[in-house]
């Protein structure tokens, strides 16, 4: 989990939904739009990578790059990395951090 390119999204065939991929990433997901908004999978942990949810009011067009681009804060994020704080060389473990409303909890 430590990469994208291991993280997976199915779509039904009649969705709204659309996943855009980066193939610099090895096609892993970069962003998932949808109703609800847009999923980015931003890579800026070390170790692991963040996935912020923006808004619909947030979501932009796409940019020369094919993706999207946002305006604003999300309203919620997810850091997703091998190891923790308190280990973080530990790589039998990851670690699942929520940060929604400004209040950073672990996530069950």
């Amino acid at each position: 989990m430590a990469h994208p390119d291991l993280l997976r999204y199915a779509t039904q065939p009649d969705s709204d939904v659309e996943v855009l991929r980066e193939p610099n990433w090895n096609d892993a997901i970069r962003q998932i739009r949808g109703s609800d908004g847009l999923l980015q999978v931003a890579l800026q942990v070390l170790r692991g990578y963040n996935l912020p949810h923006y808004p619909p009011d947030a979501v932009g067009g796409k940019a020369e790059d094919g993706f999207y681009r946002t305006t604003g804060q999300p309203y919620a994020s997810w850091t997703i990395r091998i190891g923790s704080e308190a280990v973080p060389d530990d790589a039998g473990n990851f670690e699942v951090r929520e940060l929604a409303g400004g209040i950073a909890a672990d996530a069950p």
